[in-house]
Parts: C-alpha cells; structure tokens; sequence
C-alpha cells in the first residue's frame, strides 16, 4: 500500500471516529436542554472537538501535499548501496566486460569555438595534476571508485578521486535559485523511477573537462545522472547525460559500468601534485609519456 494511501485511512479514520464521538455527546446535551452546568459542559467539549476537526482537516490536507520523501517513502529502494569499481575489461576479473567502457567521442557535438580551444590547450595545464578537484561530472566518471549511501533522508555519493562527498538532496525540494553561486559540485536533487536513481545537478562551475576525455565547459553545465543495477546485480550502470549550451550542440549522453568492489570502504586519496617538491620524482612530462 503507498503512503498516500496510508494517510489518506489514517486521516479518514479519525476524521470520522471525531464525528462519531460529537454526535454522541451532541445526544447527550440535548437530553436536558439546557441543564446547568452538565449541558453547558458537554456543549464546551463540542466546541473543542469542532475545533480539532478543522485542525485535523487542515493538517490532512497539508500532509498529503508533501513530497512522500518528506514523511518517509515507501517505495522500494533499489539495492544500489555500496562500492563500486569502474569495470574496464582488461582485470581478469568475472564480472568485466570490455564492451561496457567506451570513451564518448565528444567533438562530434562540440561548439567550433569551444573545439578550437580544446585543441589548443595544454593536456599538462590540467587542474587535476596540481590537486584540485574537477566538477561533477569527471569526478563521478573517472578511473577510481564511488560508494552509494541511501541509509539516511538523502542519497550520499562518494568519489574516492579527491575524496568527493555529494549529498543529493530526495525531499522534493527544487533547484536552487538562478543567482546562486555555482560550486565544483553543483546541487543535487534526486528520486527514483523505479529500479533508477536519477540525480539532477545545476550550479556548477565551469571546468576543465565536461565527461571523460571531454572537452572545457562552462558555468550552464547540466548533468543527469541515472544508476540502476544490471547483470543480477553485479553490475552498475551509470548513464550521464550533459547539456551545456555554450560548449554542445545538443545533449550527449555516456555510459559506463561500475562492477561491486570487494573494499569495505573507499581509499583515501592522498593526492600528489605533479611538478612539486612532493612530487619531483615524475614531472607532467614523464606521467604522460608511458616507459618502454
């Protein structure tokens, strides 16, 4: 039985045993009409079962207004809590399989003005290299592992890539307003379709890469995310569509597969910036030229 439904009997209920009990003590009043202080005390107690009626009537229609998140939903949860490793298909590992990882070719649907800058760019001016943290969509989309949290009133995902922590907020609520600052991580809002959780992002920053070997995008970035178990439940599926109006022509979608890790938990990511004194055992140089 849904909520809705759980409320609506609740509210019925009581509703109708208020008018049970006042046409009782209606009764009972007029048995003497007015008879002192017995018919004046039943009358008064009328009165406050009158008013309590309008307050139950008012809060029954507020109730069944709010978002079922809000007063706890009772739709199934998919089982998508946990660690998740991406799957390349070059592991050894059972549960891989080397169709499910593709690179999205993005220059197909990027802007030329945008094309022109991505091409001129320089791969080693990647912020990533100095330790600071991409946007949403590369940090959910890279090489290492996320974790799902559905345990609490919202949906916590991690990354373990610059140990990432996005909260996506299942309540109802909208996005936040336009003139809102935008941030790495944007705002989430998310619910289920059925066995899918889809994650909505507006207000986030512009960056450096929009997906995965993707081009720059700006600061209109819109990402959806939707996960679903596939496979008898070995098996992620993370589809990521990205529509950005000054970077793509139209809106382009990729997916890739996570398959469930053996880790307990998600490995901090002790980042070591490339070119610095903690890390002037391998320049930008040498990370990008593979040895012999």
């Amino acid at each position: 039985m849904s909520d809705t439904k759980y409320k609506i009997l609740f509210f019925g209920a009581s509703y109708g045993s208020l008018f049970g009990v006042k046409a009782a003590l209606r009764r009972l009043a007029r048995e003497k009409p007015g008879a002192g202080t017995t018919g004046r005390y039943w009358r008064r107690v009328m009165q406050l079962l009158t008013i309590l009626r309008w307050v139950l009537s008012v809060g029954s229609i507020v109730a069944l207004m709010l978002p079922l998140t809000v007063l706890g939903q009772d739709a199934h949860v998919p089982e998508l809590d946990g660690i998740w490793e991406l799957n390349r298909g070059w592991t050894n590992h059972p549960d891989d399989n080397p169709d499910t990882y593709t690179r999205t070719d993005f220059r197909a649907y990027t802007r030329p003005e945008v094309l022109a800058v991505w091409d001129e760019r320089d791969p080693l001016s990647d912020p990533k290299l100095l330790c600071q943290p991409p946007t949403v969509s590369s940090a959910m989309s890279g090489i290492h592992a996320i974790a799902i949290d559905q345990s609490g009133e919202h949906v916590i995902l991690f990354a373990e890539a610059f140990d990432i922590v996005r909260t996506v907020y299942m309540d109802g609520r909208e996005h936040l307003a336009v003139d809102t600052p935008h941030t790495n991580l944007g705002h989430s809002i998310g619910r289920y379709e059925g066995e899918t959780l889809v994650v909505d992002t507006t207000h986030i920053t512009a960056g450096w890469n929009i997906g995965p070997g993707g081009p720059p995008h700006s600061d209109q970035l819109h990402v959806v995310e939707r996960y679903r178990v596939i496979n008898d439940g070995k098996l992620l599926e993370q589809a990521v569509t990205v529509t950005d109006p000054l970077t793509l022509t139209q809106p382009v979608t990729y997916v890739q597969h996570e398959r469930r890790a053996s880790l307990h938990e998600l490995v901090p990511y002790d980042c070591m910036p490339l070119n610095t004194d903690r890390g002037a055992e391998m320049t930008p140089e040498e990370f990008y030229t593979p040895k012999e």
